[in-house]
């Protein structure tokens, strides 16, 4: 008796739930009608409320290049891309519907997403960002230490209000040089610096301090990998857009095809290795700077508030790194006519430094000039 009792009741609970349901969706004619009894002829599906509104499925950047083969007119709400919003897919990518901006996708949007969802308030996600990922971000972010790594999470979990959703590079440039404790400088003839090279860990202490070397750019290109010293070569030259990760040797310019607006004068151009702000300098703006050391040699460019380290170059020929009479080369935003890019020589024990124009597939030091 006790059994069927039971039994009776589960069903009257089931016919309640349906009885609910019924009456809150209603489908005629396979149209579904929510708050309504009479959806429109023309929709599938039709929502009716004076008191709420649709709640579309929320996604992060990350989590929406996980959909697998989306169906074009899949639409999403996209809560850490820039512009946030209503998403809808193409065929071809996800689409905003403010602007028709496309989701990025580049490993370096990915990991601007995650640091500003991680820089949530209250503290509920706790930071995993890695110096690897840090290292993605373009513009180029300088000074990243790996030894702080776990300062920069620390950092991310307990100042959100410093990052937006995403965050942005130069958000996370500041968490940098708060972390560091570097910054910039005001150079002798009266512009503004960054303190070091992209990729020297501190400023210099000395013209042959290796930390404040920093990383060897090939003239127009962007911060890929192939800055590193210690980056894989490959025979070029190639074409814009083949060179990967790789140091491109074999050739006077690692491009097939010559283009000498990569770095762009006192334009930034896309390719600026340089992080949000700043851009690589004119040869004028190193003259300037130059002209007003206490010596134009090595001596005053370490003198100066630049502390100029001399770094060695890279050869475009085999890709080593070499320190012939202990010679560097900072680049300049210019190219010159037929005599290729310009750069700062600076040599040791020789009273004079001078604009020279190394080839475009060596690799030179890089100090950024404030915008």
């Amino acid at each position: 008796m006790t059994l069927k009792m039971n039994i009776k009741f589960k069903n009257s609970i089931k016919r309640g739930l349906l009885v609910t349901i019924l009456t809150s969706v209603t489908i005629v004619n396979a149209q579904v009608g929510i708050g309504t009894n009479t959806p429109d002829a023309s929709a599938a599906l039709e929502v009716r409320s004076t008191t709420k509104g649709l709640l579309l499925p929320r996604l992060t950047n990350a989590q929406i290049n996980t959909i697998s083969n989306p169906a074009e007119g899949l639409i999403i709400y996209c809560i850490d891309c820039a512009p946030k919003g209503v998403y809808v897919y193409d065929g071809i990518s996800f689409k905003s519907l403010l602007d028709n901006t496309a989701v990025d996708n580049s490993p370096s949007a990915l990991v601007l997403s995650q640091i500003g969802n991680e820089a949530d308030n209250p503290d509920v996600v706790n930071s995993v960002v890695t110096v690897a990922q840090l290292g993605m971000i373009t513009p180029a972010l300088l000074g990243i230490v790996a030894s702080n790594q776990t300062d920069y999470q620390n950092y991310i979990d307990s100042n959100p209000d410093n990052f937006s959703v995403p965050a942005t590079t130069s958000e996370v440039q500041a968490m940098i040089n708060a972390v560091n404790g570097f910054g910039q400088v005001t150079g002798a003839g009266g512009a503004i610096w960054l303190d070091r090279n992209l990729g020297a860990s501190r400023v210099a202490t000395s013209t042959s301090d290796a930390d404040a070397y920093g990383d060897l750019y090939q003239w127009g290109r962007n911060t890929d990998g192939h800055q590193s010293r210690t980056s894989n070569t490959a025979t070029g030259p190639v074409a814009s857009g083949n060179e990967g990760s790789n140091f491109i040797i074999g050739s006077n310019n690692w491009l097939n095809a010559k283009d000498n607006t990569r770095w762009n004068g006192t334009t930034k151009g896309i390719h600026d290795p340089c992080p949000s702000g700043f851009r690589v300098p004119t040869s004028a703006e190193w003259l300037t700077e130059r002209d007003a050391w206490s010596t134009q040699d090595a001596d005053g460019g370490f003198s100066s508030p630049l502390k100029l380290p001399i770094t060695g170059f890279r050869a475009s020929s085999t890709g080593e790194v070499r320190s012939f009479i202990r010679r560097g080369f900072y680049w300049s935003s210019i190219q010159s006519g037929n005599s290729g890019p310009e750069a700062l020589e600076l040599i040791e024990g020789v009273n004079f430094s001078q604009i020279a124009n190394p080839l475009f597939a060596s690799g030179q030091p890089v100090r950024c000039i404030k915008e």
